[in-house]
């Protein structure tokens, strides 16, 4: 059989809806699994995306959870010269979302998770390439509640793929990059929390390479984003927390001209509506090593409600860079404003959010 690329994998199936007065929806089904590739320089097959999670009962149930999507499939390193792309393995497939449950009450389903990015394969002896990693999908979103009930939870983000390599090759691969984290889903129109957010994947490492003849390691790539928050219920609910960043992806080794990946910056808190706080704002991921002008902040904290709560905390900077904090969430009528995120490596603290117009105290800033 002759070299070729992986074969992209099939969808999972969508998971059936509750029962007309009330029942659970089912689970949507898994992505599958991304075909290797066989042969130099060609690409890996993609992962299948989840299947959605079914529909609550008409009147009374939850939302079922969404699928998660397959893995990405392994690229073969390309050993002709340095000078072509380099074969790159299958991405990830994304999330199912998750299902709305009943009418009446409810929690809604969690999103699924996004599949891992493919790795780089070995390289062969005769190598002076390795294959690059495969990037993750994006997550589901988390389902909304019926008029009680929490939205569900975002999923979260896939790993990026490592890039292949050697101490033999001139170039190695490059990392695939994080998914991204699912939004979370909304609080019950009556009463209910939003969704937090999924966090972002982290990314794959960077393919080492020869540490003579000018051998260049490959560059981590970037970590997923962290997923929103959602809002609370219309009436009352607290906002959602937003997810955390993820990790960028590092080199083999610093000397050997490689770039580290930027981490995501963590997602903003969902706000509350009429009576409920604010969610806090997710942290930013860790950067690897690399330039300084990488940026990994953190998310902004959720608004309190219109009459009454406080607003949410704003995230934490990451590790690794400048990065900034996020700003507090404000609060409206009643309540007190967020605290704002601390910033790390010399970045700016995030702003305290505003007290209530009535009654409260400012957030502290980061």
């Amino acid at each position: 059989m002759g070299s070729q690329a992986g074969g992209a994998a099939g969808n999972g199936g969508a998971g059936g809806a509750g029962g007309w007065l009330a029942g659970t929806g089912g689970a949507g089904g898994i992505g599958g699994l991304g075909g290797a590739a066989s042969g130099d320089r060609f690409a890996g097959g993609a992962g299948g995306s989840g299947g959605a999670g079914g529909h609550g009962g008409l009147l009374f149930g939850s939302g079922g959870a969404g699928g998660s999507g397959g893995s990405g499939g392994a690229a073969t390193s390309s050993f002709t010269d340095v000078a072509p792309p380099a074969a790159v393995s299958g991405a990830g497939g994304d999330g199912g979302r998750g299902g709305d449950a009943g009418i009446f009450y409810g929690d809604g389903g969690a999103g699924g998770n996004s599949g891992h990015g493919g790795q780089g394969s070995t390289p062969p002896a005769t190598a002076v390439r390795g294959a690059s990693g495969g990037s993750s999908g994006t997550a589901g979103a988390g389902g909304n509640a019926g008029m009680f009930g929490n939205g569900g939870h975002g999923g979260l983000g896939g790993a990026g793929g490592a890039g292949a390599g050697s101490d033999d090759v001139l170039r190695g691969g490059n990392g695939g990059n994080g998914g991204l984290g699912g939004a979370g889903g909304v609080g019950g129109w009556l009463h209910g929390d939003g969704g937090a957010g999924g966090a972002g994947g982290g990314a794959g490492a960077g393919g080492q390479a020869t540490l003579g003849a000018g051998g260049i390691g490959g560059n981590g790539g970037s970590g997923g984003a962290g997923g929103a928050g959602q809002t609370g219920g219309f009436f009352s609910g607290s906002g959602g927390a937003g997810g955390k960043g993820g990790a960028g992806g590092a080199v083999s080794a610093a000397f050997t001209m490689g770039i580290g990946g930027p981490a995501g910056s963590g997602g903003n808190g969902g706000s509350a509506q009429l009576l409920g706080n604010g969610g806090a704002g997710g942290d930013g991921g860790t950067n690897a090593f690399s330039p300084q002008t990488q940026r990994s902040d953190g998310g902004r904290g959720g608004n309190g409600g219109l009459l009454y709560g406080n607003g949410g905390a704003g995230g934490d900077g990451g590790n690794g860079g400048v990065n900034n904090g996020g700003a507090g969430g404000n609060a409206q009528l009643i309540g007190n404003g967020g605290d704002g995120g601390m910033g790390i490596g010399g970045g700016t603290g995030g702003p305290g959010g505003a007290a209530g117009k009535l009654f409260g105290q400012p957030g502290t800033p980061g």
